[in-house]
């Protein structure tokens, strides 16, 4: 016999969720499928954010009935579903833009085979965790951090072999095992995410910008693709670069792999073939044009910038070709370039005040963008300021000199500086702007953290001078992307260290940061183990709360002396970032909760009041400890005092305390006693000789109060 399960959905998605019952009753025998109508006509209340509620609410009618309930909503915690004894909850909020490859009734099968899993074993979600993967592997169980890494399990039709085991191993029966594989196959066979589904609608968009990251490429005596003397004497006999390809020719072909490389979904793909912007983060030559070089080619150029300026010209050619396919206008170098020197870009025999220390760079920038802008101008105003437009989106970038160290000891200059002033140009730019770009990139070439596996035995090794003070700022102007270079190490992580003072400054951004390796020094300037590397980088247009902020495609050049039929080969992708609600989307979350916790008979419940508690008291909540204490007549010694919950799971605006009133009783003389000392959360101390209720009255700086209450029991110490 057929166990009846229960489906109910919002009316959007009622029609998918249709569909994927009929398939799921046709193709297997353990469970019969019924569409519930949505929630009463008479109820309008909205759906709730949070799983546990949502769950509740509608467990509340189902008499003990296996209940699937699938929402259009976003989960506060953005997980594609939950699983509770005998109800689950699935959203299919944003899975369409997920680029997955497959439709939403095939997601919404295969949501509904967890489901079922849970169901026939009799526990929740908690119960399974073991079962995780993490990375994903291709599996029902994949954790999906990044959500659109859930193609690989539907993809996979079928459950991996340790879950397989491992759910016979909990008892659940091989017939119902075979049936959700059924279902699962169903699943895969949906998916149009192939080699050969490379088509897109003439008016396909993507949805991130594309970003060339290049950096330390060293051109000069330390270059990695120069000739090489093959005899020596008079005159020296070099091998020529021959048939092997020129750097450029070597990033262009890569280029063009990614693009059509079918293991990467669309939007990646994309990134190689409508690059918007190139950024060189620093040591484009080597001496900064004071020593000569070989020529790379017969009858080519012998200086550093040169031959780096003719590269960038071949690579800009390469990407222009890959644009036109898309019918992309080329890329014009005074405006999608960006380029900021470092600290082999800067000639140290030159006096500390002169501009000559950066004269090389110049006229690489002048061959590059055909401007004269850095001539004989101060080494803090080599900064890059501007914006650019793609499809409506307005990407702010500032490139800062970190290379204006003019001060001994002379290891300062390998660990670089951005100064007051060039934050003071940073600020007027954007209070110069009409409108607020949508995305803000940072370029400096010093790193702005300690890299441990470089440290080792290295001295004067550290992050940039001020580098806290950069940070910060980036972050109160809510930058969403770094880039750097230096050291020739390929990293990538969120800075996620909100500063203490961000309550007084209002909203702080959480940058991505992206350390460049090298893309063509010398296998001797390389760290152990490290090859030559570039990125390409997507940052997402629009705000988004579902999708990382970024991708990172990062590509890398085997070490060797083997260069002929060498090329850039993947090495890795890497999602990041995510994006805070906006204020716009916040207030929307927080008048749900609002409406939530206002009384609504029956139909009230305790989560919904649990969350108008959190509202009133603005995430303020009172706590406190004890000891024993040495006083004559009394037990113990008690603080009590405020907590601020910080859980971004809650939404609820936040409030400063302007002082506290505690009512303890009569017999603690002077209660109520009033802390206006922010200090330890308001505390109050004072000694007992047994349990007691205290009542606070918290005062917020906006002239609003709250009442929190705290039964001070001594439970916990014993007999």
């Amino acid at each position: 016999m057929r166990g009846d399960v229960w489906i109910r959905c919002s009316g959007e998605s009622e029609s998918a969720v249709r569909d994927a019952v009929a398939t799921i009753n046709k193709v297997q025998d353990s469970w019969l499928l019924h569409v519930d109508p949505p929630f009463p006509e008479n109820d309008t209340s909205p759906v709730p954010h949070e799983p546990f509620a949502l769950a509740s609410r509608v467990g509340s009618a189902t008499a003990g009935r296996p209940l699937v309930y699938v929402t259009n909503e976003l989960f506060s915690d953005r997980w594609f579903s939950h699983e509770f004894q005998g109800i689950s909850v699935i959203s299919s909020f944003g899975f369409s833009r997920l680029d997955t490859g497959f439709p939403l009734v095939a997601y919404l099968m295969y949501e509904v085979v967890q489901s079922l899993l849970s169901f026939a074993i009799g526990k929740g979600e908690q119960d399974l965790i073991h079962f995780s993967h993490d990375p994903p592997v291709g599996c029902l169980f994949d954790l999906c951090s990044y959500k659109p890494d859930i193609r690989l399990g539907m993809a996979a039709g079928g459950l991996c072999s340790k879950c397989h085991e491992m759910l016979q191993d909990s008892g659940i029966a091989e017939r119902h095992l075979q049936d959700l594989t059924r279902i699962l196959n169903v699943v895969a066979r949906t998916g149009t995410y192939s080699a050969a589904e490379s088509r897109r609608p003439k008016d396909w968009k993507p949805e991130m910008l594309s970003i060339l990251h290049l950096s330390d490429l060293h051109f000069g005596r330390a270059y990695r693709f120069q000739p090489r003397m093959i005899k020596s004497g008079p005159p020296p006999v070099f091998q020529p670069f021959g048939s092997l390809a020129e750097l450029g020719d070597l990033v262009a072909s890569d280029l063009g792999r990614i693009s059509a490389d079918p293991q990467l979904p669309p939007a990646l793909r994309a990134l190689a073939s409508r690059v918007d912007l190139v950024v060189i983060s620093g040591d484009i030559a080597n001496s900064g044009g004071r020593d000569r070089s070989l020529p790379l080619r017969e009858s080519g150029p012998s200086d550093e910038y040169e031959q780096a300026a003719e590269f960038l010209e071949s690579l800009l050619h390469a990407v222009n070709d890959l644009r036109q396919r898309e019918d992309l206008p080329p890329l014009k170098p005074s405006e999608r370039v960006v380029a900021i020197p470092g600290n082999h870009d800067v000639n140290w025999d030159e006096p500390a005040e002169s501009s000559d220390r950066f004269l090389g760079f110049a006229k690489f920038w002048r061959k590059v963008t055909g401007s004269r802008a850095y001539f004989d101008c101060p080494a803090n105003e080599i900064m890059v300021r501007t914006v650019i437009e793609v499809d409506g989106t307005t990407l702010a970038v500032v490139g800062f000199n970190s290379c204006t160290v003019t001060a001994e000891p002379s290891q300062l200059r390998e660990i670089g500086l951005v100064e007051d002033a060039q934050l003071g140009l940073c600020e007027r730019f954007f209070q110069g702007l009409a409108h607020q770009p949508d995305r803000k990139i940072a370029v400096f070439h010093h790193h702005p953290v300690y890299i441990p596996a470089l440290a080792a035995g290295v001295e004067n090794y550290d992050a940039m001078l001020q580098a806290g003070k950069l940070l910060s700022y980036l972050q109160q102007r809510e930058f969403d992307l770094v880039l750097h270079g230096h050291k020739h190490y390929p990293m990538a992580w969120v800075h996620n260290m909100i500063p203490y003072e961000a309550p007084v400054h209002g909203s702080w951004s959480e940058p991505v940061i992206v350390s460049s390796g090298s893309l063509s020094v010398g296998g001797d300037h390389l760290p152990s183990s490290v090859p030559n590397t570039y990125q390409l980088i997507g940052i997402r247009k629009k705000r988004d709360p579902l999708r990382p902020v970024c991708a990172v495609i990062r590509r890398k050049f085997l070490r060797g002396d083997t260069l002929y039929g060498a090329r850039f080969e993947p090495d890795g992708v890497l999602h990041l970032g995510r994006d805070s609600l906006s204020p716009t989307e916040r207030e929307k979350r927080l008048a749900t909760l609002q409406e939530l916790a206002s009384p609504a008979g029956e139909g009230s419940s305790l989560h919904q009041q649990r969350a108008k508690r959190y509202e009133e008291s603005a995430g303020w909540m009172l706590v406190h400890r004890y000891r024993a204490s040495d006083a004559p007549d009394q037990e113990y010694d008690v603080s009590v005092y405020l907590v601020e919950k910080k859980s971004e799971m809650e939404v609820f605006s936040r409030k400063e305390v302007e002082y506290v009133r505690y009512a303890v009783g009569q017999f603690w003389s002077g209660s109520p006693f009033t802390v206006a000392d922010p200090e330890n959360g308001f505390e109050l101390k004072l000694s007992a000789y047994g349990p007691f209720l205290c009542i606070a009255e918290v005062s917020f700086m906006d002239g609003s109060k709250c009442r929190l209450e705290r039964y001070i029991d001594f439970e916990m110490a014993g007999g």
